[in-house]
């Protein structure tokens, strides 16, 4: 049985742009600012970069007045999309930073310094690059995810705060490893760890800070955390459910914690207070 998710979309006023293969719209379940949730006709799988994976069927309850008798009786059918394709993904044996992203020009160092970064710093110890100004990357920081020394995927933020998709990370078939499978800043942190949301809370918190990439924690992600002797959770004001339940998931295998911060995320924290945090935390002199 096959979703129709256009018939569905078009049914119920549902706006919604094509990027990559997703259909992207805003997710009905954290009610982000941007369009969060996606749509995938190859996988038929919602995934919202923001608060995870969620099932067709309570994906579409939760945006109809429909039951669900209803919602299969008008909106499933029984041949599945020609062009669907395998959901085995073969990726790349070796990653390849593509030609476009170049040094941070003038723009991408402005746009760190406003938000209270040194761009010499970033680019020193996170690698960071810049975008060209035409295209689908315009305008965006990319940010590498290294695992073993090794860079394995990337993702980018747009700095115009225009864009409908903040984060864009690298196709999955460009990718060594997956990104949802990493953990970013994990070659920095050793026995304790600090978990955080984005790659920006890393920045802030600096070396021992972690991020999964959204609140959303894979079980690869897990697997990671779990090799830690402790782990803290520092999550975004508003997900703190989200902290609460990746905080019991770890508890049976090491030391972890929920850290409340006087700001509405590490990266918004002011420099001085982050470096006092991760000093308490006994991860720096």
């Amino acid at each position: 049985m096959s979703f129709a998710f256009d018939k569905f979309a078009n049914d119920h006023r549902i706006v919604y742009s094509e990027k990559r293969g997703w259909k992207q719209f805003s997710c009905p379940f954290c009610r982000g600012s941007g369009d969060y949730l996606g749509y995938s006709e190859e996988t038929e799988a919602f995934y919202c970069w923001k608060c995870g994976k969620h099932s067709k069927k309570e994906t579409a309850l939760k945006l109809s007045n429909l039951d669900w008798k209803d919602i299969l009786n008008r909106y499933f059918i029984d041949t599945r999309p020609k062009e669907r394709m395998s959901k085995e993904i073969k990726r790349a044996k070796e990653f390849i930073i593509p030609k476009f992203f170049t040094e941070l020009s003038a723009i991408h160092i402005k746009y760190l310094r406003k938000r209270g970064y040194d761009a010499e710093t970033i680019v020193r110890e996170w690698s960071v690059a810049g975008s060209p100004k035409i295209g689908v990357w315009k305008y965006r920081i990319m940010i590498p995810c290294v695992q073993s020394g090794k860079t394995v995927s990337y993702t980018s933020r747009d700095i115009t705060d225009r864009s409908s998709e903040r984060y864009r990370a690298c196709s999955p078939k460009d990718e060594i490893i997956p990104i949802k499978s990493t953990l970013y800043g994990i070659d920095y942190a050793f026995k304790h760890a600090v978990l955080v949301e984005g790659p920006f809370d890393v920045w802030r918190l600096g070396k021992g800070a972690v991020s999964s990439y959204g609140t959303k924690v894979t079980d690869a992600q897990f697997k990671l955390l779990k090799k830690f002797k402790k782990v803290s959770v520092i999550f975004d004001w508003e997900a703190e459910a989200e902290a609460e339940k990746v905080a019991s998931k770890l508890a049976a295998f090491t030391d972890v914690e929920i850290i409340e911060i006087d700001a509405e995320d590490p990266d918004s924290m002011r420099q001085k207070d982050a470096d006092l945090l991760m000093r308490d935390l006994g991860l720096r002199l």
